[in-house]
């Protein structure tokens, strides 16, 4: 199987999720006591266990998917509530009701982690946990995080970037649409171009010396009024050296220096 199965304390071991880690716990307290059920696993919880979750039932040698929580639809973009797993035309699928079988024969929960099929790759990990419902049926209650590794890599790139960086959250005047800004990241180079030390938590950017000239601000204020999202800030400082890039997000603005003699061949 291309899929990873994982049983007893091997979850713990190998999951990301905290919510994974708390919903093993509470089922292994309520195996002990007898109490295992769904409203004893779902309720009383700071997780929300059934946005992320969804709900099977057994049907011979198929499952039916009796629920599929709000995130898990979001995630998906589909909702095959009502639906039974052999109907579903992809090999992911395939793999997972061959799992939930031997969950099934082993009557204990186990976690998986597998990829989505679709070209927008999601790594998921599943505990799914097998509930007796009478008459030789069980109720699989499948909690589902995704792990995404995405921020890692962009805050690693980020972080050891060549190019001098900040991101800052823009603070507007009742005049303009920028008059300053709380640093948000600051990279190596940006922390060596700029002399920045220590945390910057609550730190703005007036406070560093090369941005106290009032020509930067004005400068920035007509590339915000600019339609374009990238603009190059001519007064910035260490202009003789580098670069001024600004690019403007949805929220928030990436300071760029881009080093001259970089400029023919790195775009900006």
């Amino acid at each position: 199987m291309a899929l990873e199965l994982y049983y007893g304390d091997d979850i713990n071991r190998v999951s990301q999720s905290a919510a994974i880690k708390f919903l093993y716990a509470k089922w292994k307290t309520l195996a002990s006591l007898k109490r295992v059920s769904l409203p004893e696993l779902t309720e009383r919880s700071n997780y929300d266990i059934p946005a992320n979750s969804t709900y099977m039932v057994t049907s011979g040698n198929d499952f039916i998917y009796t629920h599929i929580g709000l995130r898990v639809r979001e995630a998906l973009g589909r909702d095959f509530t009502g639906q039974a797993i052999s109907t579903l035309p992809d090999s992911v699928a395939v793999e997972l009701a061959e799992a939930y079988r031997t969950i099934v024969s082993y009557a204990a929960p186990a976690y998986i982690r597998f990829t989505s099929v679709s070209d927008n790759v999601l790594l998921w990990e599943r505990l799914v946990i097998p509930i007796p419902a009478g008459a030789g049926a069980t109720f699989l209650l499948c909690y589902s995080d995704i792990i995404s590794h995405q921020r890692e890599v962009y805050e690693y790139v980020f972080k050891h970037s060549p190019m001098p960086m900040l991101v800052i959250y823009p603070i507007a005047s009742p005049s303009s649409p920028i008059d300053d800004g709380w640093i948000v990241l600051v990279n190596d180079m940006g922390r060596e171009l700029l002399d920045v030390h220590g945390p910057i938590g609550n730190r703005r950017v007036r406070e560093l010396t090369p941005f106290q000239f009032p020509e930067f601000w004005s400068d920035c204020r007509a590339g915000f009024a600019s339609a374009n999202a990238m603009v190059e800030i001519p007064s910035a400082p260490f202009r003789e050296t580098f670069r001024c890039v600004v690019v403007k997000l949805n929220h928030l603005v990436i300071v760029r220096f881009v080093p001259r003699e970089l400029h023919a061949r790195v775009p900006v």
